[in-house]
């Protein structure tokens, strides 16, 4: 989701916070919202905005509060061995600061998007638009960062826990049961564990069902994916003192063995605002990839522990 990534890169980048209302807001008008329409790119079915309506949007916003931004975009394309990411911006020449998040293309109309983390290239002047910087500015994604974590939490595989699929809610069971086997090691006994009542409240909450049915243009009651399930749990650990970033370990049918690295795909972390507070705790959950792009079959997410 397009709309978050940049929420998070300009928290993470800039250390400038902005929630989606903010961003949605901006274009509440209907000539703001007739030229954001324009910009859809021709033949794209998503619900998701182009790249294009997100530079709008952001340039919207930026002139809103006086804080000239630019957007940039890294993209990439999944499954490709060798790393062939170009690197464009949109948005004001004269724009100071560069706002980066990923796209990585899955599908023609299905782009999933990532925040990046607060090292973005170092550019001695803004390129044109549309063009890309040189080869030396790259910016890091999580992904890095997901390996690394992964590698200190399940040095000897993990497995997955039994997490009930009750009401297709089973994005919400999946932290509670990953929470309550980190309790029981001793590095975690002080740990708070959420109650599902606790984080169902949370995502009927009226004020998050809009948000939700804005950004993903439907008012989805369940079948939750990584990024509606971080959100929910960033909500409750700012409810008791905690930063909680969701980590995501997804099966890889074509290499699949139970608990094992090889078994799943990249390990990545969903983009959160306060990634670099120390304090930063990662929750793993896993997702068993069951729909595999076929309709009427759902994916499972369940919790993890290390074996």
């Amino acid at each position: 989701m397009g709309l978050e990534a940049m929420r998070v890169s300009l928290g993470l980048q800039h250390g400038i916070q902005v929630t989606l209302p903010d961003f949605l807001d901006t274009c509440d008008t209907a000539d703001l919202k007739m030229k954001l329409h324009s910009l859809k790119e021709e033949g794209s079915k998503g619900p998701g905005y182009s790249i294009r309506q997100l530079a709008f949007i952001l340039e919207t916003w930026s002139t809103k509060v006086r804080r000239p931004v630019r957007l940039g975009q890294m993209l990439k394309e999944a499954g490709r061995r060798k790393d062939t990411s170009q690197y464009f911006t949109y948005g004001p020449y004269d724009a100071k600061k560069t706002v980066w998040v990923m796209c990585q293309t899955m599908d023609e109309d299905a782009p999933e998007w990532f925040g990046l983390q607060p090292n973005p290239p170092k550019s001695k002047g803004p390129p044109a638009e549309g063009k890309s910087p040189a080869n030396n500015e790259t910016p890091s994604g999580p992904r890095g960062m997901a390996e690394a974590e992964y590698s200190m939490r399940f040095s000897n595989g993990f497995r997955t826990l039994e997490t009930s699929h009750a009401g297709f809610l089973c994005g919400l069971y999946a932290p509670i049961e990953t929470m309550k086997a980190m309790k029981r090691e001793q590095s975690y006994n002080n740990l708070p564990v959420p109650t599902f009542e606790e984080l169902k409240n949370i995502w009927s909450n009226p004020t998050l069902r809009k948000e939700m049915t804005e950004v993903y243009g439907e008012d989805q009651v369940n079948n939750l994916d990584a990024s509606q399930i971080s959100r929910v749990l960033d909500i409750w650990g700012k409810e008791h003192n905690l930063v909680l970033q969701i980590g995501v370990l997804e099966r890889n049918n074509a290499t699949f063995q139970t608990g094992t690295r090889g078994g799943i795909k990249k390990p990545f972390l969903v983009p959160h605002p306060e990634a670099n507070n120390p304090l930063c705790m990662v929750i793993w959950i896993h997702n068993d990839s069951a729909q595999n792009g076929q309709l009427g079959i759902l994916g499972h997410w369940t919790g993890v522990m290390p074996t």
